[in-house]
């Protein structure tokens, strides 16, 4: 049995693999950005646009701004202090999308989000748990287990291992990360060779791949050896003697002893494309898409003259996240998509010296993480748990079993609540499921029902009286009844024309009104206000036209709804919302740098950045809607992707560096942060109630949270 161990980040650019699906992988240009504002410590221009009233406020259409009006000055205050103030304690955690898998024997040891699995499966048709951990401070993407030590690649947590000598009690040996320095650690995969450990890291700043060697000798006192660079897209083997490398085009093979002693590099046919390699005794086949697609086989038994045998051996290919291989059977996985959407293909191939032939084409219905190949079994890992096929026939694989979290939920990208009930919006690759949860009820009886809301992008929940509203991307919306909250009931789903709503950050709900970008064409339309008193029959009730080229973030305040929008600079515009189906345009603020979320408490309208476009939170005094003005402006150390907040005046942000923060608002002039919680995965949407927040963590799954004053 050989694996690929790899390291990927979690999406995928979505149109730029639907080009090399359709365009045979021709290279693609690189973005265009915008250049950014500069920020002095000088007044900055800011314009502050009234508007007049409109007779037809329905139609209600934002005039051309006026010219700018006096500059008004602001404070920059320099770095946001912080002082802790606010504890956060994990209650429990549920779910998780499996990322990493490890067979040893009848076992599997499965990475389900923040958590290790450890599953008997020596009956394919029905795998049982056998024990899990708690769950770590970040996913398990990688995973590998010697004697009774399970290994782990913890993505921030680094190098984690696990004492598995009974799996229905497994224990922290060492807690990571076994490394660190001016960037934090971000495992992505790990290989066991002797005493030592190899690790790929992936550096989320700067995109930097690293290979680091550990000592493993005394699992409690682990050793970092040294580190090395690797290509940015590399994936990496490790035999006895030899570090095989497939990135940047080429095949790279290292010295296992020494690692930064390269024996020889060898171009691939493929060129940069994507490509994956597994090894079988003194060959590496290396799958690879896609001009052209195919497999090269290279005998290594000189690692410093490694000979191509019969070179490319063309077969169609998608570009292969994931490799394995058993006997003559080779099996490649390819994933494209992103925002919630994921479609995988697995191709069975006949690999040998006297040719190539493709043997099946496998569809199976689960965003791939991971996968390895055990005699006649392959065994799949993604969001929809973990799948085994027999591949006997590998022309006609059979799926055998099937494993899903007992909890019903994997990836989750959004959540509501309502009476005690937790909805739980849960991305299955292709399709979206509801699944509603009673957390008072230990697996598998706290998901109380599931039930399928199709294939459109799903963007989130939102509760509004006796119905629950799902904003689905560019595609109108679902609406179920929960006047039986235990049974959501179907009651609208998307029809023709729903054009609406564009983006995650740009729906919001007022009482029986949903307000939301209206998209023609690809292009923002405007604002919509959509008349939900009736929700199996919401319409949409009136557009203000904008003017926008993008609208990034709505937000609501009493009767005022705020809009961030983008053109060539980042624009704050009030609407009256007092009549909510009639908005009506008060001012518009222009911002001295782009920023790109919104939260406000009492008249105070606080604005962060994105971290690639600015690091600093503003302070925007809304006390008179004709006339907004920025007072002060903090320096942030991180990004802020989203930020909620509560009856208390605390805000709520959650960082690029994946943790959340607490931040006092209560005095806008003495702005602070008072806290912070590690969470896994790489967003979260968050929800408060009292002292009680639920953090909805995609691949890390659903956490509750209580926050202590």
């Amino acid at each position: 049995m050989l694996i690929v161990k790899h390291f990927r980040p979690r999406s995928f650019l979505f149109g730029i693999l639907l080009g090399l699906l359709f365009t045979a992988c021709s290279p693609v240009s690189e973005p265009v950005t915008t250049p950014r504002p500069r920020v002095t410590e000088v007044k900055p221009t800011v314009t502050v646009t009234p508007t007049e009233q409109t007779t037809d406020k329905a139609t209600a259409t934002a005039e051309s701004p006026p010219p700018a009006m006096a500059e008004p000055a602001f404070e920059s205050l320099g770095p946001l202090p912080v002082r802790q103030e606010i504890a956060f304690d994990i209650v429990d955690q549920w779910g998780g999308t499996p990322q990493s898998l490890a067979l040893e024997g009848a076992t599997a040891y499965v990475g389900f989000g923040p958590r290790l699995f450890v599953l008997d499966v020596s009956d394919p048709a029905a795998p049982q748990l056998l024990g899990q951990s708690e769950p770590l401070s970040d996913l398990i993407r990688g995973v590998d287990v010697a004697g009774d030590l399970a290994y782990l690649a913890a993505g921030s947590a680094g190098l984690v291992v696990l004492d598995a000598s009974d799996p229905a009690m497994l224990r922290v040996v060492n807690d990571g990360p076994n490394y660190a320095g001016d960037q934090p650690a971000n495992a992505h995969s790990i290989t066991i060779n002797g005493s030592s450990a190899f690790l790929v890291d992936y550096n989320r700043n700067d995109g930097q791949t690293t290979l680091h060697r550990f000592d493993i000798s005394d699992a409690e006192q682990v050793a970092l050896v040294d580190i090395h660079s690797l290509p940015a897209d590399a994936s990496v083997q490790v035999t006895e003697e030899l570090i095989i490398v497939i990135g940047a085009g080429g095949l790279q093979l290292r010295d296992a002893a020494k690692p930064d002693s390269i024996m020889s590099r060898t171009r691939l046919a493929a060129g940069d494309y994507t490509s994956r390699a597994v090894i079988q005794d003194d060959i590496v086949i290396v799958a690879e898409c896609c001009a052209p697609s195919g497999i090269e086989r290279f005998d290594i038994s000189d690692p410093y003259h490694p000979a191509v045998q019969g070179g490319l051996q063309e077969v169609e290919l998608m570009p292969p996240s994931h490799a394995a291989t058993e006997g003559s059977l080779l099996v490649t996985a390819s994933i494209f998509g992103e925002f919630g959407y994921c479609q995988s293909t697995v191709n069975l191939v006949k690999v040998g010296e006297e040719g190539t032939e493709a043997l099946a084409s496998l569809d199976p219905e689960n965003c791939l993480n991971d996968l390895t190949l055990d005699g006649d079994a392959l065994y799949l890992t993604g969001r929809s748990g973990l799948q085994i096929y027999d591949v006997s026939d590998a022309s006609n694989p059979v799926l055998l079993g099937q494993y899903r979290h007992p909890a019903g939920i994997h990836d989750i990208q959004g959540l509501a609540r309502r009476d005690g009930l937790t909805y739980a919006l849960n991305a299955e690759g292709r399709r979206f499921e509801l699944t509603t949860l009673d957390l008072s009820q230990p697996p598998p009886g706290m998901a109380l029902e599931r039930q399928s809301l199709g294939q459109g992008v799903l963007l989130d929940l939102f509760v509004g009286g006796d119905a629950l509203i799902v904003p689905v991307w560019m595609g109108g919306l679902y609406t179920l009844d929960i006047s039986d909250p235990a049974a959501p009931r179907l009651i609208h789903r998307p029809v023709e024309g729903e054009v609406y709503p564009g983006d995650l950050f740009t729906v919001v709900l007022k009482d029986e009104t949903l307000y939301t970008p209206v998209i023609h064409d690809d292009s923002v339309a405007g604002i919509g206000a959509l008349d939900i008193s009736d929700p199996a029959n919401p319409t949409l009730a009136g557009t203000v036209e904008t003017g926008a080229q993008q609208i990034l973030n709505l937000t609501l305040g009493d009767d005022t709804l705020y809009a961030l929008s983008r053109n060539e600079e980042s624009r704050i515009t009030l609407y009256d919302v007092g009549q909510p189906l009639a908005p009506e345009q008060i001012a518009a603020l222009t911002m001295p740098e782009f920023v790109s979320r919104l939260a406000v408490v009492g008249d105070t309208l606080y604005a962060t950045c994105d971290f690639h476009n600015c690091q600093s939170v503003y302070a925007v005094d809304v006390s008179d809607k004709q006339n907004p003005d920025i007072t002060t402006r903090w320096t942030i150390p991180f990004g802020v992707r989203d930020m909620v907040t509560d009856d208390q005046g605390t805000i709520y942000l959650n960082t690029s560096e994946q943790r959340i923060w607490s931040m006092d608002s209560s005095d806008p002039a003495q702005l602070r942060l008072t806290g912070v919680q590690q969470l896994p995965g790489e967003f979260a949407k968050l929800k408060i109630e009292g002292n009680q927040m639920y953090a909805a963590t995609y691949d890390g799954g659903l956490y509750q949270i209580q926050v202590k004053r």
